[in-house]
């Protein structure tokens, strides 16, 4: 038997545990020299160092199992004075029913400590629900250890009650050698085989953390995007009228079945006299339209100011045309053109984005279907292996943990892996199904 002397921590610290690893005490049985007992000594679980500590110490406790190669008892130890469920009670029984083969649950043996059988308010009922009914529980009121032995040395009542649990706790520790004697030793290879599967899970776990990091990154920019497509799209909406139309009214010659007089020189918009009176004469140079309608006094056209030797006969006649003119309003388009290169721009970054997220999801959701075979695996071992309430059970303590942190970036940090884990839950949950 011996003491290791960096093997206690901070026993002035109940909330902390007193163990920091796994270590070895071999004795006889002082009675009965021919039993040799070998008890493996674990760091406790729900450290008030965190789930992080508690991930150390369950693969001490792991390591230690596989290097005993067999065990006879899982000796776990209680506060038979707590009575409420915590979050690190509940934390503990889930990270105890995940981590213990069926092949040894059997051997369980459940002590609670500073109460009696009649005292005890721990929920023995939890305990077999989440993790498996005990092959034996025994109480051991030890609290004299936790007091200066000069309060009660000199006090006959206290010392008779001190001297008296004394004898108690020795019985109890007499029957509890005689139990693991009766019970079977059982190899601790499944430990290994646990170890191995739950290594592959955590490497998986941190691969689809990542991935969860990297697909709300994409959704951020994905998400900016589309507030930038909107936004381009309402304003080419607004510039897309940036054409004006005009109607206009022309003069226009067109044949007709009388003749008309006109203007060599304004014959393309003018006429001088419509339906012209005079015989017919199609030939211009003389004075023939001094007498004409359309002669002033002074024998200049009122209509084409020019003289009668330009004029001669035409079948023609003048009418007004409508046209709609198309204006194109240049600044406006040109913003029009400009939100228009944006909206093609955005909806490029859109598409890119929405492509990237399918793929990195596609991706995430072939990791999680890995994580649900390696536990379905892992639960033919241990039969209430169950990740997701794992995760859960850390999650209550991580925030518990969070609500204390002082340090604003400290704290924010926290809560961003938080927030990581309980997406990771969340998604292994939706897509857990009946797969374990």
């Amino acid at each position: 038997m011996f003491l290791n002397k960096d093997s206690e921590s901070k026993i002035d610290d109940v909330t902390k545990s007193q163990t920091v690893k796994c270590y070895t005490y071999t004795f006889a049985h002082p009675d009965n020299p021919a039993y040799k007992f070998i008890l493996i000594d674990t760091p406790g679980l729900s450290d008030t160092n965190g789930v992080k500590q508690d991930d150390k110490n369950i693969k001490e406790i792991t390591d230690a199992a596989i290097s005993a190669g067999s065990l006879s008892a899982i000796v776990i130890v209680a506060n038979g004075t707590e009575a409420r469920v915590t979050p690190s009670i509940k934390n503990t029984l889930v990270r105890l029913s995940n981590n213990l083969p069926d092949d040894l649950l059997g051997n369980i043996l459940l002590i609670l400590t500073k109460c009696t059988k009649s005292s005890a308010s721990f929920s023995e009922c939890a305990f077999s629900k989440e993790i498996a009914k005990p092959k034996k529980i025994f109480y051991m009121d030890n609290q004299f250890f936790c007091t200066d032995p000069e309060v009660w040395k000199d006090d006959e009542d206290e010392r008779f009650n001190v001297e008296h649990h004394w004898k108690l706790s020795i019985n109890t520790i007499n029957r509890i050698l005689e139990t693991i004697t009766d019970l079977s030793s059982t190899s601790t290879k499944a430990f290994e085989n646990m170890r191995e599967y739950r290594n592959k899970i955590k490497a998986e776990i941190d691969k689809v953390t990542q991935d969860i990091t990297n697909i709300q990154k994409v959704q951020d920019k994905l998400e900016a995007s589309q507030k930038a497509l909107q936004k381009s799209g309402d304003q080419k909406n607004s510039y897309a009228n940036y054409t004006k139309t005009e109607t206009i009214t022309l003069n226009k010659i067109v044949k007709a079945s009388y003749h008309s007089t006109v203007c060599s020189r304004h014959m393309d918009n003018i006429i001088c006299h419509d339906n012209c009176g005079l015989e017919m004469k199609t030939s211009s140079g003389t004075d023939y339209f001094t007498a004409c309608y359309c002669m002033g006094s002074n024998n200049i056209c009122r209509f084409c100011n020019c003289g009668p030797t330009s004029h001669y006969h035409a079948m023609v006649k003048l009418i007004k045309e409508t046209k709609t003119l198309n204006k194109v309003l240049e600044d406006m388009k040109a913003q029009y053109d400009s939100a228009n290169q944006q909206y093609q721009k955005y909806s490029t970054d859109a598409n890119n984005y929405q492509s990237t997220l399918a793929n990195l999801q596609a991706t995430a959701n072939a990791k999680y279907e890995y994580i649900h075979k390696l536990c379905k695996d892992l639960s033919k071992i241990c039969s209430r292996f169950n990740f997701v309430d794992e995760l859960h059970a850390n999650l209550d303590n991580m925030r518990q943990d969070a609500r204390v942190i002082q340090n604003i970036n400290i704290r924010r940090n926290a809560e961003a892996e938080i927030q990581r884990l309980e997406k990771l839950a969340s998604d292994l949950s939706s897509k857990r199904g009946s797969m374990y």
